[in-house]
């Protein structure tokens, strides 16, 4: 006996094998991770035609931005424990580089941006967007934004405060104001805020 399929219309059978939100964040985070960064703004992308307002995709994508900007296998920028070694690089080897990777940050500001939006309250995107200030002339000051960094979370509850993400976010936004400090030759101020750290 010939058993005949029944024939659906191609929209269906796209329904059926495509992948889901879930699933298109998971492999852009293994893409991340593993380094290949065009791959996983790929799945961020589709990810985000099916979700557009989704802040920690948005996230995601600027990590991968900020790494092709970075170029360099060694150096790898992937989420809040990353946050002080890239306001490294951006003083031990990007500003006195001549470079096109500035182009790859303004769009990494641009998703920092708009997961800002979307969640304003989210330390960690707060940092990245402003340390993205050191490498765009028309970015956040970093010493404002580092500052409004450390009183957003002086005003969160106790129990928020004392996880270790906020309080690496926080120690990295002192470092970041010592370093802008250092930027525009106030020594005194970078050391000044340096013992406020220590201290903290």
């Amino acid at each position: 006996m010939l058993y005949v399929f029944p024939q659906y219309p191609y929209s269906v059978y796209v329904t059926w094998f495509a992948p889901t939100f879930e699933q298109l964040v998971e492999e852009g985070n293994i893409h991340l991770e593993k380094g290949e960064y065009w791959k996983a703004i790929r799945c961020y992308d589709k990810a985000l035609e099916i979700k557009p307002d989704d802040p920690n995709v948005l996230r995601d994508k600027g990590y991968a931005l900020i790494n092709l900007g970075i170029d360099n296998e060694s150096i790898s920028v992937t989420g809040y424990s990353d946050a002080e070694k890239f306001i490294d690089y951006y003083f031990e080897c990007y500003k006195n580089q001549s470079t096109m990777a500035s182009r790859y940050f303004e769009r990494a500001f641009q998703c920092f941006s708009e997961a800002k939006i979307l969640k304003p309250e989210d330390p960690e995107i707060l940092f990245y967007y402003v340390s993205l200030g050191f490498y765009l002339p028309t970015g956040p000051d970093p010493i404002n934004g580092f500052n409004e960094i450390i009183n957003s979370i002086e005003n969160l509850p106790p129990y928020k405060k004392e996880q270790y993400p906020v309080k690496l976010i926080k120690r990295c936004s002192w470092y970041g104001i010592c370093k802008a400090y250092k930027e525009i030759g106030q020594e005194a101020k970078a050391k000044e805020f340096k013992k406020r750290n220590e201290t903290k």
